[in-house]
């Protein structure tokens, strides 16, 4: 690649000042200016781009922001997105995902939310929260800022700017992360409001809130997550394809594989992208 960048560049300064160039010094200044050269690839048009390297990078991520927010290069083909993919998906990266990322942050949160609570109405358990609305979306606003700012920072990137209300903010961010979790496309996953209209119930006390607070952050909103997290990832990576050029793709594989797939030709090839590729999941990746 660098000889091809190098080479154009040299024939161009001897033509234009007939003098010869030092390809050190040529190849040193392209470092300079575009990386590290295992992390650049030319497009087949002859551009020079940046790799895909933020999912296949082997330092773990930090957030949600590093592991899915991929620069998608020029030129790439479908072996490529799924190889990506498949580096993704693979267990090191998912467990990477649920322990160090996802189940610190929700535990985060719940510390953050029960411990604020606390301040606002008091410790004990036995305390009634009917009436207690306000306290509970500020408690809640809280643990969710402090929760993206862990997992998710760009998702909270200019809100103190807007100079909400606390009871803005609190719709703002309660969106964010029904969103966020999948609220609305996965069965079984309660709204982070289910936990502010407690506030209405006079038999639930403290402690009600905090079990079931805890039910969610521990193993639910993570779960929750996992899913909402590859779903995204799938549309960023595979975003410039067609499901009928997806198909296309996998068909041969389907066949050597002996898959039965004759019944939904039609549904896979005007599906979504996600059901292709989760399709291939369980048919091929399953199977090795």
């Amino acid at each position: 690649m660098f000889a091809y960048v190098v080479g154009h560049f040299g024939q161009a300064m001897k033509f234009q000042r007939k003098v010869y160039i030092n390809y050190l010094e040529v190849i040193k200044m392209m470092t300079a200016l575009l990386g590290d050269p295992s992390s650049l690839a030319r497009t087949p048009a002859g551009l020079i781009v940046k790799r895909d390297t933020m999912a296949q990078s082997n330092l773990p991520a930090k957030n949600l922001d590093e592991l899915i927010n991929v620069t998608i290069a020029p030129g790439r083909t479908l072996d490529d997105a799924f190889t990506a993919y498949d580096d993704y998906d693979s267990e090191v990266k998912q467990n990477h995902l649920y322990n160090n990322i996802l189940v610190p942050a929700q535990t985060r949160l719940y510390n953050i939310v029960t411990g604020k609570l606390a301040d606002l109405v008091g410790a004990s358990d036995d305390l009634i929260l009917y009436g207690k609305k306000a306290e509970v979306q500020k408690a809640l606003a809280i643990g969710i800022k402090e929760y993206f700012s862990l997992t998710q920072p760009s998702q909270i990137r200019g809100l103190a700017a807007l100079h909400l209300s606390e009871e803005e903010e609190f719709e703002v961010l309660a969106r964010l992360f029904d969103e966020h979790i999948g609220v609305g496309k996965f069965k079984g996953i309660q709204s982070i409001r289910t936990f502010e209209a407690m506030a209405k119930n006079k038999k639930v006390t403290i402690g009600h809130f905090k079990r079931a607070l805890h039910g969610q952050t521990s193993q639910t909103f993570v779960q929750a997550t996992l899913m909402t997290t590859k779903n995204e990832y799938v549309k960023q990576q595979f975003s410039a394809f067609s499901s009928m050029e997806m198909f296309a793709y996998l068909q041969p594989k389907l066949d050597a594989a002996n898959v039965d797939y004759e019944d939904n030709k039609v549904a896979y090839a005007l599906g979504p992208i996600e059901q292709l590729v989760y399709f291939r999941d369980e048919s091929l990746k399953a199977r090795k």
